[in-house]
């Protein structure tokens, strides 16, 4: 699911062509999508860099701090002194899936640097106050993983890093967060870097799975039709239905439709209405555009269905756990997994359970996907999920944030992924570094022999 790094010279080196150089000059605005396994090489590994030494001498660096402080840090050349922010103490966690941000206009000292993390702006603190006239990185490579230096290693894995010319407003770099890259925002974009396709060289990696598409729907009565969302043939499909019950204290009944494989299904605790949840998959081929749902009594329905692109289609699910409760605070249950994995945490409440701020509703350090409400029949039903990001091993519980004390049921669903080769190498690759058309100079991977390779 990107590039992983856990060597101590291992680098992305994208060059210096002119449209890479001093993008901070006027406003410029630089992100991607990190994972660590540590703070990196004497915990201030590089996510990336443009300046010749380890200290911002003539352009910029953005690091991973641990040593307690464990923040993102950005730091800009200046004559005199250079200028450097952090995030809050804590704010990067390891074995944590985070999106980032940082845009920056070095023309003026008074000018701070504004840091984002999964698609919300941070309060900095400014850790080295600058002085004097801005540095110019012209002369300097792009490096991701690695300074240009050296010794200052990545640790944990990358995806989708992107370098702008101009500043993104707040709704810009929210909307590429919570639309996993696929937002169309390329004004401005003069590089961006996937780092999730094959190179020559350089075979699939562990993990080939992200999402496509989702789609929602509510409706009352005994059926709801759901649309297909965006796939490709082979893709996985996920739904996710939630009946709100007839008001008799007897759960839905939901037919599997013809082609789906029941995942899971559970009843939330018996209450004067009694929604259910259940979760079906299946491999897409020639898909209708929507799917219909029969329910065997009047209900209010929520449903969501999703696309994801190379799990692994012979043994889709690698586990499904489940719990109920009632609870302001869903809780999605703790499990154990095998490979790097994709967890989908998925929630349904009773009634209209959903907070006035959406992003409040969603597990910290998650990728936001998607939630719905309806009332009307019984008490009515919520229904919305999140993904993360976990590697080998036992995950603990996800909690979700409703809008009030009630009955709850969660799941927390693996998906695997596809496996490849693990093979490493050197390599030189003029073509990857394209998206829309938007050109960027040749990249090229260096790697140490201790752990360099790709995740799709």
């Amino acid at each position: 699911m990107g590039m992983e790094t856990s060597g101590t010279s291992s680098s992305v080196n994208c060059g210096s062509d002119s449209s890479l150089d001093n993008i901070f000059t006027g406003g410029g605005t630089i992100m991607g999508w990190v994972y660590l396994y540590g703070y990196g090489v004497s915990d201030i590994g590089r996510i990336a860099d443009k300046t010749s030494s380890n200290t911002p001498n003539n352009g910029w660096t953005l690091i991973t701090r641990g040593g307690g402080t464990n923040s993102f840090r950005f730091a800009h050349s200046r004559d005199t002194n250079y200028g450097e922010w952090r995030s809050p103490t804590n704010s990067l966690q390891l074995n944590t899936l985070y999106h980032f941000a940082i845009a920056y206009n070095k023309d003026s000292t008074s000018n701070d640097a504004k840091i984002y993390i999964n698609g919300q702006s941070v309060s900095v603190t400014e850790t080295s106050t600058p002085n004097g006239a801005a540095g110019n990185d012209a002369s300097q490579n792009y490096m991701i993983f690695q300074s240009t230096a050296g010794g200052r290693g990545f640790d944990g894995y990358q995806v989708d890093h992107r370098a702008y010319d101009r500043i993104l407003d707040d709704g810009e770099i929210e909307t590429i967060y919570a639309t996993n890259g696929h937002d169309g925002i390329h004004d401005g974009l003069v590089g961006r870097w996937m780092m999730n396709e094959d190179a020559p060289g350089v075979s699939a990696g562990l993990d080939t799975f992200y999402i496509a598409s989702t789609q929602n729907s509510v409706g009352s009565g005994t059926s709801l039709a759901l649309t297909v969302p965006s796939h490709s043939t082979n893709d996985k499909l996920i739904a996710m239905i939630c009946p709100s019950g007839d008001g008799s204290s007897s759960p839905a009944n939901v037919t599997t439709p013809s082609g789906w494989t029941l995942v899971g299904t559970i009843d939330l605790p018996a209450t004067s209405s009694r929604p259910s949840l259940w979760v079906y998959s299946r491999v897409a081929s020639s898909e209708p555009s929507s799917y219909n749902f029969i329910i065997n009594q009047t209900n209010s329905i929520c449903g969501i269905m999703a696309s994801y692109v190379g799990s692994e289609v012979t043994l889709p699910e690698e586990t499904i756990v489940s719990q109920t409760g009632v609870s302001i605070n869903p809780v999605a249950p703790s499990t154990s997994i095998s490979n790097n994995s994709l967890v989908l945490r998925i929630c349904a409440m009773d009634g209209l359970n959903l907070p006035s701020s959406l992003p409040t509703f969603y597990p910290a350090d998650s990728i936001h996907r998607n939630a719905l409400e309806i009332g009307g029949v019984g008490n009515g039903c919520a229904l919305g999920y999140a993904e993360q990001l976990k590697p080998p091993g036992s995950i603990g519980t996800a909690t979700f944030t409703g809008f009030t004390f009630d009955e709850y049921g969660c799941y927390s669903l693996v998906l695997n992924g596809g496996s490849g080769d693990q093979s490493e190498a050197t390599v030189q690759d003029t073509s990857e570094n394209s998206n829309n058309g938007i050109p960027t100079t040749n990249i090229t991977y260096v790697e140490d022999n201790t752990s360099f390779r790709r995740r799709v």
